[in-house]
């Protein structure tokens, strides 16, 4: 076997010297990306947070709303007619509501402004936020709802015969928001 010339000997020379500076290169990198990754992972929890605030607020803006709604009495009558009227003045006060609604205890219809809910009553998240103002007493929220003409969430109130916190509820007031609005107010 032949020897190797003093030019090879020199080039394994330097190649065993940057060997361990290839090795810290490489460290270093890799840490690098990890870090990259936590501060992404840092900023998507951020974000999520600064979302979940938003929505929060806005949905118990909306709710405030609705239940000084259903303390009112032309709300509590449960008659089409003075229900309409007040629904029709909320409407144009609150702007961002894309409609308006009073439900039955049997979950007909009573009155409505803006986007008819009755094209959502089919889905079953409606029904579950109604059920839920109409047997639990509370606020319910759905999901997403799809119509032909628009994508809504229902938010549901229970209406109550007295300015009370008790008793059974004798019907359901709700509005539908624009999952639209909601978006565009949360992606500032």
């Amino acid at each position: 076997p032949r020897r190797l010339s003093l030019r090879n000997r020199l080039i394994l020379f330097a190649a065993a010297c940057l060997l361990p500076l290839l090795v810290v290169i490489a460290v270093i990198i890799a840490e690098t990306a990890n870090a990259g990754r936590d501060q992404v992972l840092d900023a998507q929890a951020a974000t999520a947070e600064v979302v979940a605030s938003v929505l929060g607020t806005t949905l118990s803006d909306n709710q405030k709303v609705l239940q000084e709604l259903a303390s009112i009495d032309r709300v509590r009558r449960m008659e089409p007619g003075p229900a309409k009227d007040a629904l029709d003045q909320f409407s144009r006060a609150h702007l961002n509501l894309y409609g308006l609604f009073v439900l039955s205890p049997q979950g007909d219809l009573v009155a409505s402004t803006g986007l008819d809910p009755t094209q959502f009553q089919a889905h079953s998240a409606f029904s579950d936020a109604v059920d839920r103002s109409l047997k639990l007493g509370e606020p319910g929220v759905s999901n997403a709802l799809t119509a032909p003409d628009a994508r809504v969430i229902a938010l549901t109130m229970p209406v109550r015969a007295k300015d009370q916190a008790e008793g059974e509820p004798i019907g359901v007031i709700g509005t539908l928001l624009s999952v639209e609005r909601l978006g565009a107010a949360v992606l500032p």
